[in-house]
């Protein structure tokens, strides 16, 4: 076997592995749009019970990012996230922060909120 066909041969695999990998990247997020799924951020897992999720705008159309709680028995809307703030605080960044907070409160042990 000739260099120049070698080294063919190791691009020709190079890029059949590559498009595979994007393919099933892409099998995986259409499953994710088809499923509701929207992917969490590091350090936040599917075991926390306050997350962020795109859901449909009942009022308005279209959708909008909501804080979600999830417990044994379901996953329910807690929070909408209605406007954008300036300085790089889009509505998704800003619900991923508040749930963020929210589950760093529950596991320190915060259980409700009582107003004085």
């Amino acid at each position: 076997m000739s260099k120049k066909s070698h080294i063919f041969d190791i691009s020709n695999l190079t890029v059949g592995i590559i498009g595979a990998a994007a393919g099933v990247a892409g099998l995986v997020l259409a499953y994710g749009v088809a499923t509701g799924w929207t992917p969490g951020i590091f350090g936040f897992g599917s075991k926390d019970r306050f997350f962020c999720a795109l859901q449909p705008d009942t009022q308005n159309g279209g959708e909008m990012w909501m804080v979600m709680y999830r417990n044994d028995q379901g996953t329910k809307p807690w929070l909408k996230m209605i406007n954008s703030f300036g300085d790089g605080w889009n509505t998704q960044k800003r619900c991923d922060t508040i749930a963020q907070r929210l589950e760093g409160f529950r596991q320190d042990g915060l259980l409700t909120y009582s107003p004085a």
